[in-house]
């Protein structure tokens, strides 16, 4: 929020670069590294630590070819034939099931998690959430931005740490508010430059 949009760009520029540079040696750094720690355990006496580590290796190396074999056995938006689920039998293992009520199980495990990750949020719990309500729109929500809001003590130090770093930096407040006005040439260039699969369905630019 220091910078310049320039210096911006140039510094996520260097970072997309950086990131598919390890991207590509993702799998095979991976596995270096659980092997060398696995050689580390094991020279310090610590048998068990090593064979669990070696088991991890194991377990990333199946799940690996599961990801191969359903990306070519199942076709596209079709529906779910296996999932990798964990092992009642062996704890700390998993292992492949086609089984319809534990793949449907599997499946509202996984979306429960999904659609309600931010529920646990300190933001949507007491007394943040009367604070600050839904549309976060109220006088705390205000004191936040401004950074003169006082937290609650029974509030986390990492909560308190979040809150104090939603300060809106000088550098924007520079700038002043954004026009919430958009002319009709603005959002004709912006839906022009949207791809056709963004839509839900066909579309007709008059």
């Amino acid at each position: 929020m220091s910078i310049s949009l320039a210096a911006c760009e140039k510094e996520r520029k260097l970072a997309f670069a950086a990131y598919r540079k390890l991207k590509n040696n993702a799998v095979t750094s991976r596995k270096q590294f659980i092997e060398e720690l696995a050689r580390q355990q094991s020279a310090r006496g610590n048998e068990s630590v090593s064979n669990a580590i070696q088991r991890i290796n194991r377990n990333e190396e199946m799940r690996e070819s599961y990801r191969r074999i359903k990306n070519v056995t199942k076709p596209f938006y079709g529906a779910t034939e296996r999932v990798l689920i964990l092992n009642d039998k062996k704890p700390g293992e998993e292992k492949v099931t086609t089984k319809k009520i534990e793949i449907e199980k599997a499946l509202c495990i996984e979306n429960k998690k999904k659609f309600t990750a931010a529920y646990s949020s300190p933001f949507l719990q007491e007394p943040l959430l009367t604070q600050l309500k839904q549309t976060a729109t109220t006088t705390t929500a205000n004191a936040i931005l401004k950074g003169t809001f006082k937290p609650n003590k029974l509030l986390s130090k990492s909560t308190k740490a979040y809150i104090k770093i939603l300060k809106t930096p000088k550098s924007i407040l520079s700038l002043g508010k954004n026009d919430s006005q958009c002319s009709l040439q603005t959002s004709i260039a912006y839906w022009k430059g949207k791809r056709e699969k963004t839509n839900s369905s066909m579309s007709v630019q008059y």
